[in-house]
């Protein structure tokens, strides 16, 4: 098969995070498998002068080029060679790479130099050498723990969580020994006449318009080089006193994941490298299981503005403590093959505890408590109206009371008449005696 070069987004909301081919190629492989699990493990923090909107076009287009490129040849050729990925290909090397040769360090920084990566687009060629460094600092400025929330197989966040109360920065560690400089570089060699378009659009029109002038950049002429010069990325343990006010600063986060199977337990992951050596290092160089091990899933790019621009995190001076800063990378999946409504059981007492809300989960949360306050208020002003009518229907309703209080006054009424009807007939029968005696007087 021919892969194509993975193309990314240069502007708008897209391009403030990409994800890169290593993350869609892991899922494609395993989306079926019921033994392999993708875990989000640990992120990289770095610093890099001189990115920003007016260099971040050219900067993510490189990385097209030049690190997207060199992993679907790689592939490739590992597939034409029946050999796994996981035994040569080192994505986390590369990519380190591929931003180090863009970058000069200067005044204790590393600054994005617009003049090397010209010079490598005009040669095709990535020519600088990196055995001029000792060890590569003053780049990764933190390196932290992920933490992944899954909604029951259909979103899934993974949370990159600052905290400088475990505060570690990495060194990037080169081969200095003779055998390695010596030993025989395993290449690969695009063969294909039209060597500068990006790897798999040789013969195709490319949809993103951005990418129809931007040439593929090699290790070589036509080739690229499996082998990486750096070994490692060593985890210096920072203490921070409470007289010390050091500026924690980056503009691009890096989250790596694993590949993990049941046969490895998520405790007994980082067994891998060495019992001695936990969390002291992150290893780059090649073990056969670098494609299973601290993968490149993205990369996070802080540079909207047309000047350099970081997040800053400074101690609080009154409360003697660090602010915690986090960035939430979410994903949706939906069940297989395709599915029209979303399966959703966030509430359900047996789903997944959430060990760290997320602001639109929060916000969501909130929006349905506010949502279930009015319809409560509602109920409740129907209610005071149903109970306001019947106690006006109520009121026109007769009772007890009121019936006797007619009766009495009909009986009263009653009395008044036969009263009146006897006064009345007392009246007629005095006028009769009175007709009768006259009459007999005369």
């Amino acid at each position: 098969m021919k892969r194509k070069t993975n193309l990314f987004y240069t502007d708008g909301p897209d391009s403030k995070f990409i994800t890169f081919s290593n993350y869609t190629e892991c899922l494609t492989g395993n989306f079926l498998s019921l033994e392999t699990r993708l875990f989000p493990d640990k992120f990289l923090c770095l610093k890099i002068t001189g990115l920003n909107n007016n260099t971040k076009k050219e900067f993510i287009q490189y990385l097209a080029a030049y690190y997207e490129n060199k992993m679907a040849m790689l592939r490739d050729n590992n597939i034409r060679n029946s050999v796994n990925v996981e035994s040569n290909i080192l994505p986390l090397s590369y990519l380190l790479e591929a931003i180090v040769y863009v970058c000069r360090y200067e005044n204790n920084e590393w600054v994005y130099d617009h003049n090397k990566l010209n010079n490598y687009k005009n040669n095709n060629v990535i020519s600088d050498n990196l055995y001029s460094y000792s060890s590569i600092r003053n780049l990764i400025t933190y390196v932290g723990e992920i933490t992944e929330q899954d909604y029951n197989g259909t979103y899934t966040d993974t949370i990159c969580t600052i905290d400088l109360n475990t505060y570690n920065e990495g060194e990037i560690l080169l081969h200095r020994n003779s055998s390695f400089e010596s030993e025989e570089k395993m290449t690969v060699t695009n063969t294909d006449i039209k060597f500068e378009k990006l790897y798999g659009w040789e013969n195709d029109n490319l949809l993103n318009s951005e990418y129809n002038n931007v040439e593929a950049i090699y290790d070589d002429n036509k080739t690229y080089v499996y082998n990486s010069i750096l070994s490692r990325i060593k985890l210096n343990k920072i203490s921070l006193n409470s007289n010390e006010n050091k500026i924690l600063e980056f503009n691009i986060i890096i989250p790596l994941f694993n590949l993990l199977n049941k046969n490895i337990s998520h405790e007994s992951l980082n067994d891998f490298i060495s019992e001695n050596e936990i969390y002291k290092y992150i290893n780059l160089e090649s073990t056969g299981t670098n494609y299973i091990y601290d993968v490149p899933l993205g990369i996070w790019i802080n540079a909207d503005e047309n000047e350099d621009t970081y997040v800053q995190l400074k101690k609080d001076i009154t409360m003697n403590m660090y602010p915690s800063w986090s960035l939430l990378i979410s994903s949706q999946f939906k069940p297989f093959p395709y599915s029209n409504e979303l399966v959703e059981d966030n509430y359900s007492k047996s789903s997944i505890m959430h060990a760290h809300a997320t602001y639109a989960e929060i916000l969501s949360k909130m929006s349905n408590i506010i949502d279930m306050f009015n319809n409560m208020n509602n109920s409740i002003l129907e209610l005071n109206d149903r109970v306001l009518r019947i106690e006006n229907s109520m009121k026109n309703i007769a009772t007890d009371d009121s019936i006797a209080n007619v009766n009495q006054k009909l009986l009263d009424t009653e009395q008044n008449v036969k009263d009146d009807i006897n006064n009345l007939k007392q009246n007629i029968y005095g006028y009769i005696n009175n007709i009768t005696w006259a009459n007999g007087h005369e």
